[in-house]
Parts: C-alpha cells; structure tokens; sequence
C-alpha cells in the first residue's frame, strides 16, 4: 500500500500574470512611546483569481459624408456612407468572438445552449 506524501504548500504556476497588493498600517506609530515603526520583514501570500466572462457591446458608428460644393449647387446631393467590417451571419447581433465563445463552450465544454443562455442572463444579456 502506498504512503501518502504531505503536500506543502502549492506553488501557482509562474507563467500566470501577477497582481502585487500591498498591505501597509495606516498609523505606524508605537502605541507605547508614539515613536515611528519600521518595517521588519514581510509575509507573502498568493490568490487565484478568475475573471469570468466579460460580457460587452461593440457600437459601429458609420459616418456618412456629402460634398459641400454639390450641396450648395443642387446639382446632386450624394451622400456616402463608411462601410463597417462583414458580419459573420449577415443582420445579426453576434460577433465572431461572441459565435467562438458560443461554439467552444457548446463542443470542447460540451456546455449545453440553455445552459449558455442563463450564463449569459447571470452575466446581464437577456437572450430570449
């Protein structure tokens, strides 16, 4: 039968982006002599912290431009329109990333769509 190992404390891998928090007294004074406290040392411990979804709006603002001199001459009046990139379903309120993320978590999560659907309600996108 095999021993079982105690398991210290576990290391976070080092690849992982690292936000540094520092926890400082407000007041360092000495309670007893009022004299100023120097720092001594310090502990240091690590969180996981895990950011889901984030879910977010892309506004296309197509500007539309005219030419000033035909305006003023009445000859013709047209107005041009800034094209915006392709959609990937034409007429639709999806964008690439949102389909990936849809698709991902459908066939390599194996997330169901009416699970997807109250994810995306808990995260404030009412999709039906």
């Amino acid at each position: 039968m095999p021993k079982h190992q105690k398991k210290g404390k576990q290391t976070l891998p080092s690849h992982l982006e690292r936000e540094v928090r520092e926890h400082k007294l407000d007041d360092t004074s000495c309670s007893c002599c009022g004299q100023a406290m120097h720092v001594c040392g310090k502990e240091e411990s690590e969180q996981i912290k895990i950011i889901p979804a984030k879910i977010s709006v892309i506004k296309h603002k197509q500007l539309k431009y005219a030419y000033r001199e035909c305006e003023h001459t009445e000859i013709q009046n047209k107005i041009i329109t800034a094209s915006k990139p392709k959609q990937p379903i034409p007429h639709s309120i999806d964008s690439s990333e949102s389909l990936a993320a849809v698709v991902i978590a459908k066939y390599c999560d194996a997330l169901p769509l009416y699970c997807q659907v109250e994810k995306f309600k808990r995260g404030g996108l009412n999709l039906l």
